[in-house]
């Protein structure tokens, strides 16, 4: 008798282990899921963030063109992985400014394909970064 109690014990235990983890499991994915992408946003705001800044350091140079910005800020979005960001230059032609005239670069990156779990959550939106420095 002390032998099927034992049997009977050990049975209960996995069914009670097989329980858990069917409960446990989902909760755990959906944590580690909703993790992953916060932690990929707050790439892509800080990715925008840069290339804005890294753009404008170029931009207010003297002899800088805004080929050569619109060039630096797409080469910083694919190092990093970014697709289908858009960089805005103002005013258009930076060459031809004077001094002390404001530039302004503007980086929106959509949140759609630069997600890892795209397939789960279909998030759409999109992540902006701005940036103003007066021109050389």
């Amino acid at each position: 008798m002390i032998k099927l109690r034992r049997v009977t014990r050990k049975r209960n235990r996995r069914a009670v282990a097989t329980v858990e983890l069917a409960v446990c499991l989902p909760l755990l994915m959906i944590f580690i899921c909703g993790g992953i992408e916060i932690c990929q946003r707050i790439m892509l705001k800080q990715t925008a963030t840069l290339t804005a800044y890294e753009g404008l350091r170029l931009a207010v140079r003297r002899f800088s063109t805004t080929a050569m910005v619109q060039s630096r800020c797409e080469e910083i979005l694919s190092d990093r992985g970014v697709k289908n960001a858009s960089v805005v230059i103002s005013p258009s032609a930076i060459e031809t400014r004077a001094r002390n005239t404001p530039i302004t670069i503007s980086v929106t990156v959509p949140w759609q394909g630069n997600s890892p779990i795209h397939f789960l959550t279909g998030a759409t939106g999109e992540i902006k970064a701005q940036g103003v420095m007066v021109r050389e």
